[in-house]
């Protein structure tokens, strides 16, 4: 079973997209204009957007650009994503580990710069687990990354969505709706960590 408090948290990787930005309606809305497709947040039951809509995957990839080389900057926070990064920044150190392409990286300065996010470090990445040895806890909506955390021992917070809803548990996966949630979870200490040898088992 998980060991409490086996190891502190020092650094914590937070997600951008539908963690700190609401990227999910601005993506929507740019598939509305572009291709006339309508859709709810509901609806997008997967990652990929052409598995819940009816687009093509060259249509998504499109929609996907336009996002991060123009339109990001428009994305509203999540709600209660400022007030969150400011109070865990004090405590913790912040990296922002995010999939977007490195072409957005100056919008997505812009944008946390806006927004007044609080962080220490930026990384635009294919591939978060890359800095699994840096950090002690990850934050993200997308399930498939949590739980390659999770298997290396590293504790996840996933941010409950349309896109996640139906997949596995996990010992060290611990699911939030509001980021209220996910600051208590990291404050009263009660994200456990698994020894790593224990995963040998």
């Amino acid at each position: 079973s998980p060991i409490n408090n086996l190891k502190k948290i020092n650094v914590i990787g937070v997600d951008i997209d539908n963690v700190l930005s609401d990227t999910d309606l601005i993506i929507s809305e740019i598939i509305r204009k572009e291709f006339g497709v309508e859709s709810t947040r509901e609806q997008i039951t997967s990652w990929n957007y052409c598995d819940s809509l009816p687009i093509s995957r060259e249509q998504e990839e499109i929609a996907l650009n336009l996002f991060h080389e123009q339109y990001c900057i428009f994305a509203v926070p999540v709600s209660g994503a400022v007030r969150a990064l400011r109070k865990l920044y004090n405590s913790y150190t912040i990296w922002l580990i995010t999939g977007r392409s490195p072409e957005s990286e100056a919008l997505t300065r812009e944008w946390l710069r806006y927004n007044q996010m609080s962080y220490h470090k930026l990384i635009h990445t294919k591939d978060k687990v890359d800095y699994s040895n840096n950090i002690d806890l990850m934050i993200e909506d997308n399930w498939s990354t949590a739980f390659a955390f999770a298997e290396m021992g590293i504790p996840a917070i996933l941010f409950q969505k349309p896109w996640n809803t139906n997949d596995l548990i996990h010992p060290l996966i611990y699911r939030v709706n509001v980021w209220e949630d996910a600051v208590s979870l990291v404050e009263t200490k009660s994200i456990q960590h698994l020894h790593f040898s224990l995963l040998k088992l």
